[in-house]
This record gives C-alpha cells, structure tokens and sequence, in this order.
C-alpha cells in the first residue's frame, strides 16, 4: 500500500526489521505502524479477551498500535522505523524481566528557557516564529519527528522532497518551519510532554533523557484529536481516524487500504477522500453525517464563501474531483456496524434520524479493508488543566486591541489553536502570531517586536474573519451529536480497558452515579490514553455535561505512557536526585 505523492519520493533503499520473527521491508522516514500496514500486518496488541487492535488514532494518543520494540512497549505510530529492530506484537499480559536485570536509567537534565512553545503545528510554529523575529529565546517541544503538527503533516525525514512539486499545503507548512528556523527558534522532536509540577516544571523525555523545563512564559498548543462515535466492530484493525489516514498518507506515502470508506461530519473527510483517491486507493463511498445543501443551508454556505473564498473553492475542488470519479457521496448517514475475523472486512452504513439513529431498512453493507472515521474533534486539554493548579491559563484569542496583552504575570501560560477552542489552522496562526508578539512585549522586546501594528491589526482582521469562516461552516455541517448513537450494549466504549456500553449502563442503574466512580467499578478511562478517547462517552452515557463538576478526569502525570526506567533518574550530580526522584515516585502512584 505504499503510493508516491506529488514531490515527494523514497530517497534510500529498502531494509528490513522483524516482526514476531517475519521480516518486513521499510523505508528511511517510515513510521514502524505505516511500514506494517504496507506489509498487511494490522494487529499491533492483544486485550486480555484475545481481540487484536491496530492503529486507530495514528497521533500518539490512543495507544491502540503499541508494540514491543527491542522488548520496551512503543507505540508504532510514533516510532520511527530503522534497520534491524526487533518488533513483536504487545501482548496481554508479558513477563517482567528476570530480578536483578539491568535497564539503563534516564538522564535528567534542567533547563532554563525564555519561552516555551509546546506544539509545533500551526499555532505553535507561528507563535515561536513572531516571537523568535522580536528577539526573545524560544524552544518549540514536539512529539512528532517533523514540525507541522496534524494539518500541515510532512513528511518523514528519510525522503526527498522537490517544493516545486508539492501541493499547497505541504509547501506552507515548510515555509513556516524555515521562517520559524530564520527567527532563530529551537525545535526538540520526538520528545514527549509528560508532566507539569509545581513552579511550573515542564518535564519531558526523549531518547532516554528527561528534562525539566522551568520557563518564563509558557504558550500552550497541543492541539486536538478526533471526537469518537462507536458502533459495533469500531475496534477492528483497519479502522481508524482520518487523521491517521491522512498522516499515513502525507508523512508516510502509505495508503490506509485499497478499498476504502470514509464516514464522519465535517469537511475534512472530503479533502482526505481525494487525497486516497489521488494517491491510487479505491474510495467505496463517503458517508456524511451532515445533510445534503438544502435550502436551510445556503445562507451558511454564503457566509463561508464571504469569509474565505479561497477555503469554500478548495472544498468545492474536493468534492467535484470525487463526482467526476464516481464515489458516491451519502449524506444523512453513518457507519452502524463493521464486520471481520482478524481485520476489517466490511462495514454498514444507514441514514439517521434527527437524533442520530439508523432509520430501519436503509443499512448497505460496503466491502473494505480500511474505514476512516471523522466526526470532528475534542481539544487536548489535559496540559491546560494540570497548569491551573499552579498558574492562571489564559485563552489568546486576542481578537481586539484590548486582548491582546492579557496581562501575563511571571509563569503563566497561553493556550493557544485548537487546544483552547476548535477553529482550524487558519484561526490557530493568527492566534499564534498575536500571542508570540504579545509574549515577546511582555519579557521586555517592545522595541524589537518583529510585526508592525499593521501586520498585528491584519492578524486580528484574519482571525475574525476565519472564526465567521468556522461559524458558518459548523452551522452548514449541522448534525446530531449523540456520539453514542450507533452503540448497543456489547460495543466497546472504553478501548483501553475493554468495557462495554451494556457494562456501564448496569453500573449507572446500580447507582453509581459520578465519573471517577464510574472510572473505579469499571476501569474504563485507566488506559494508556487516560480516558482521552472514552471521557467523552462516558459523560453521555451518565447524562452529564463537560461543565459538570467531577465530568473531567484529573490530569495526573505522566500524561502519555512511560517506563519505569524512563521516569528513574539516573544520579547525575547536576539534578537534585531527592526531588526528581520523588517527582517519578509521585507520577507512578498517581
């Protein structure tokens, strides 16, 4: 499934790693998850009940694709493929290593910076770059190997890339990186967030090396990932997010499968549908959620179309290329059901009522090997959260005059693009540029700041302009929101864990009646996403909102899987061993 992108080629020749004993062919700049699927392994884990799971979110999130990589627990989406390495399916249940076996420990460093930018995607790199032009010190943190985030998605570093090829989108996000470089910007890749103490302390780790991070200011962007909708089968290897479709495509060259469906809401779906489509794949249908354009709808597509033409003509661009090729676009409906022994082998879809529902006798059964799901997304706001206890989180809107220096006090942080409020990347840059140069006034570079009040006032017309581009988009993708319309009582609501809608609705009529109770009779949300994806569906299946109180889990560090070994510190006389040492204590228990 392995497909070349305009402008972009394998640059080096084919090697190979194992896996469970087969050697599987891979190229420099693959991920070991698009390396498998290009060989047709989709089973990453196994659950305690014997189900294989594969790459489901393809963004680090989820932890449905972790494997053992040299024996250590690795999660494929995020592991760079390299000659040699010895990978094998996660089991269960593993055996700890024989008492007294030596595990090299972290090295831990600390770390002063002036500023800390934590995300490079849109928002991330543009508020690094406005704030690198004004002179201030920044350090971009990014878990992924390449700058970008999950809009502009480059590709892996072991291929070749002609710009003059390129589409539009992949040139931007290069161009935003190098100009990010030029302003004198540092970028930490591969290197994961995973706790804040107090101070606040940033600890991160990479390679195995943790640091902590104690910086003046702090602007958050970490971005979002997709909202889940189960239905029976959603679990099966072969379906996954869009996102992680189109990161296989655009960072790996790898196509999700030959034959493939597209469901979900929201008008990235369209653009991934081409993308497969351009790129060789099969695309068997698009299901939207939404309605068709009916009369109700044409004054939000105006309104998009006055905000940002040159966003409603890429839309219409899409959705044309899939006419022309005959994939047949049905709106009002959703996937109810897949099916499959080992993989996804085919799904169901059906048109819904105003509540969400399949209407009865209107299921077809579509033949597939890969189904992409899309049904818009949820902020990651678990970094946010955990800096309230220690600082006051602003959100950097920052749309007029007034808001554009909110006040920041020593320590405290922006949130910034998608992690603060669903717009998209266009809102998400704008924001970025307005809160690096507010950062930068802030530590004393007034008279440095790179953007004239001119830039700055086009800025915030953009970032108006864009946020009524998103309001009348979202009010012509209207659609109902129930995400646990589709599900019966054996669907799985809680990935990680494996539990049941039908488990939980039992507990709930039993009376337990709040989420960490919830959480502890079921053990849904003690996964390794830490109920990212099931938080959601655990509060609509208990009534209640996010705005309720105890409807969030409380961000505990660390915030994304780590060893043991990872987390102890090595005794390097430069750290304070007592207190790094307590911190790993502490994240363990939490």
């Amino acid at each position: 499934m392995r497909v070349s992108l305009g402008g972009v080629a394998r640059a080096h020749e084919a090697f190979h790693f194992s896996f469970d004993g087969r050697p599987i062919e891979a190229h420099a700049g693959e991920s070991v998850a698009a390396a498998l699927i290009s060989a047709g392994e989709m089973v990453c884990r196994e659950t305690a009940q014997g189900e294989g799971r594969g790459l489901f979110c393809g963004m680090g999130v989820c932890g449905e694709c972790t494997v053992l990589v040299n024996g250590q627990p690795r999660r494929s989406c995020m592991e760079m493929a390299l000659p040699g390495l010895d990978v094998q399916r996660q089991p269960a249940r593993r055996s700890l290593p024989a008492s007294g076996a030596e595990r090299p420990l972290a090295v831990w460093e600390e770390r002063e910076v002036e500023i800390l930018v934590i995300g490079a995607g849109p928002a991330g790199m543009a508020a690094a770059q406005a704030a690198g032009s004004a002179g201030a010190s920044v350090l971009v943190v990014d878990e992924r190997s390449q700058a970008g985030g999950q809009y502009f998605k480059q590709p892996g570093g072991g291929f070749q890339v002609d710009e003059a090829h390129l589409d539009a989108q992949f040139v931007e996000g290069r161009r935003m990186y190098a100009r990010a470089l030029e302003a004198g910007v540092e970028f930490l890749f591969a290197t994961t967030v995973w706790g804040v103490f107090p101070g606040p302390e940033i600890a991160v780790a990479s390679a195995g090396r943790n640091r902590l991070l104690r910086a003046r200011r702090i602007i958050l962007s970490p971005g979002a990932f997709e909202r889940p909708r189960p239905f029976p089968g959603w679990t099966l290897p072969g379906v996954m997010t869009t996102g992680a479709a189109q990161t296989l495509l655009r960072a790996y060259q790898t196509a999700a499968g030959r034959r493939v469906v597209v469901a979900g809401n929201g008008p990235l779906n369209l653009q991934v549908g081409r993308e497969l489509l351009d790129a060789g794949a099969e695309l068997a249908a698009i299901a939207e959620l939404a309605p068709g354009l009916t009369p109700g709808r044409i004054p939000s597509a105006i309104r998009m179309g006055l905000a940002s033409p040159d966003l409603l003509l890429a839309g219409l661009g899409h959705r044309l290329r899939l006419l022309r090729a005959g994939v047949p676009l049905i709106h009002q409906s959703a996937v109810v059901a897949a099916e499959g022994e080992q993989r996804l082998e085919a799904v169901t879809l059906a048109r819904v009522d105003e509540h969400g529902k399949a209407i009865e006798g209107t299921q077809r059964r579509i033949a597939c090997d890969a189904l992409c799901l899309g049904y818009g997304f949820i902020a990651q706001s678990e970094l946010a959260r955990a800096l309230q206890g220690v600082t006051q989180v602003h959100s950097a809107f920052l749309a007029s005059e007034t808001e554009r220096s909110p006040g920041i006090d020593a320590g405290q942080a922006l949130l910034i693009g998608d992690a603060g409020g669903l717009g998209g990347a266009r809102v998400a840059m704008a924001q970025g540029r307005l809160a690096g140069d507010a950062v930068a006034r802030q530590l004393g570079y007034e008279s440095r700041v790179g953007q004239s009040a001119r830039e700055l006032a086009s800025h915030r017309r953009l970032l108006q302009r864009h946020r009524s581009f998103q309001r009348a988009l979202w009010s012509y993708y209207g659609a109902p929101a129930a995400a646990l319309a589709a599900a019966d009582a054996d669907t799985i609501v809680c990935r990680c864990e494996s539990v049941s809608l039908g488990r939980l609705q039992a507990l709930r009529d039993q009376g337990v009646a709040s989420l960490g109770a919830l959480k502890r009779e079921s053990r849904a949300g003690m996964g390794r996403c830490q109920g990212r994806y099931c938080g959601a569906l655990l509060r609509e299946s208990m009534g209640l909102s996010d705005l309720d109180d105890g409807a969030n889990f409380a961000p505990r560090p660390p915030f994304k899987p780590l060893t043991v070994a990872e987390l102890a510190a090595s005794l390097d006389e430069s750290v304070d061993f007592d207190r790094t040492a307590g911190m790993a204590t502490a994240a363990v228990t939490d």
